[in-house]
């Protein structure tokens, strides 16, 4: 039960990004925030399909987009200083990285 609410997690995650990258194309014609929206949509896709079979390349390759993108959007909010989307993508990157690790951990000593 727990895995497959891990694997949700990631995939709510995921169209969070992908939103991210579909607006900043509509709003600013960001061809860049389209595809780099897109490939990490794909990418954190796949990895929640890893969590849900179990599989430890799952966790892992979810926990490092989420951190490359936490990294990313910090530095755009700290360019900027404009909560969203820099700053709004940043907190949610946190909050989902935070909720997988102590989900991990909890379920490693249980």
């Amino acid at each position: 039960m727990r895995i497959k609410s891990n694997a949700w997690i990631v995939l709510i995650y995921a169209l969070f990004v992908l939103a991210g990258g579909l607006t900043g194309y509509m709003t600013a014609g960001s061809k860049i925030s389209l595809y780099a929206g897109c490939i990490s949509f794909i990418l954190l896709g796949l990895a929640s399909i890893g969590i849900y079979k179990a599989k430890t390349f799952g966790y892992m390759t979810a926990l490092v987009l989420i951190l490359i993108l936490d990294a990313f959007f910090t530095f755009r909010y700290v360019q900027t200083l404009k909560f969203f989307p820099g700053g709004f993508m940043a907190l949610l990157s946190l909050v989902t990285l935070i909720v997988l690790v102590y989900r991990l951990r909890k379920a490693a000593k249980g």
